[in-house]
């Protein structure tokens, strides 16, 4: 009897037991079919953020491309910058240069003028002390050394270039002869060709005031078998109108 009280008991136990596990698996049921309807609810939402997170990533993508071609567009302006630093150096430096040889030649300038200043006194001083012929050669002198200053200055001025007023130099000059006569013997051992100038062509030199004119001087050997035959206005000795004179 004790036994089959025993074995009672165990069958209600686990009756118990049973029922009560019966009872938590339909809650687990319940539950589950609750997650199923939250999930099937939830479905369409996870759907679209998995969308919109595809989306971000792209424009995130795109975002980056864009950002990476500013910075290597950046870093080739930076470039074009440097180069042109570099090439603005280089003409500092030029002109740094030509400065250096404008002063030079300043100073060269000042000290031929502080030359014939002295010598300009001194001939002046000897002009006081009577009128012989040696004193007006020195004025003559005093007034060739005085053109020759005032040429000088024009041609730094001008950096090298002087317009020729007088027809004779434009003639010398054209003839390759050098000329704008920064010594005044130059101008005397050119006399002769001048004169020969002027007396070929005249209409070279005699320009009237006022009138700039522009002719040719082609110059050739005479017997130069290959030279161009001379124009109209040239004559025998190969010589043609070709110079820029001024007046």
């Amino acid at each position: 009897q004790t036994l089959q009280g025993d074995q009672a008991r165990r069958l209600d136990s686990l009756a118990s037991e049973n029922a009560e596990l019966q009872e938590k698996v339909k809650e687990a049921e319940l539950e589950r079919s609750l997650w199923e309807r939250e999930a099937k609810k939830a479905s369409p939402f996870l759907t679209s953020l998995r969308k919109a997170l595809a989306k971000s990533e792209a424009a995130l993508k795109l975002v980056q491309e864009k950002q990476i071609r500013k910075v290597k567009s950046a870093f080739k302006h930076s470039a074009d910058h440097a180069l042109q630093v570099k090439r603005l150096d280089e003409e500092v430096v030029t002109l740094t240069k030509a400065l250096a040889d404008r002063d030079h030649a300043y100073a060269e300038l000042h000290a031929v003028s502080t030359k014939h200043f002295e010598q300009l006194q001194e001939s002046t001083s000897l002009l006081l002390d009577g009128g012989s012929q040696p004193l007006r050669h020195a004025k003559s002198v005093i007034d060739s050394q005085r053109q020759v200053i005032l040429r000088q200055k024009r041609v730094i001025a001008r950096q090298g270039s002087i317009p020729m007023h007088d027809p004779h130099m434009a003639a010398a000059a054209g003839a390759g002869l050098d000329v704008p006569g920064l010594s005044p013997a130059d101008l005397q051992l050119n006399a002769r060709l001048c004169r020969a100038l002027a007396a070929r062509f005249p209409e070279v030199m005699d320009i009237p005031a006022g009138e700039t004119r522009t002719v040719e001087l082609v110059i050739h050997p005479r017997g130069d078998g290959t030279a161009s035959a001379p124009p109209a206005s040239s004559n025998s000795a190969g010589l043609s109108p070709s110079l820029d004179s001024r007046t």
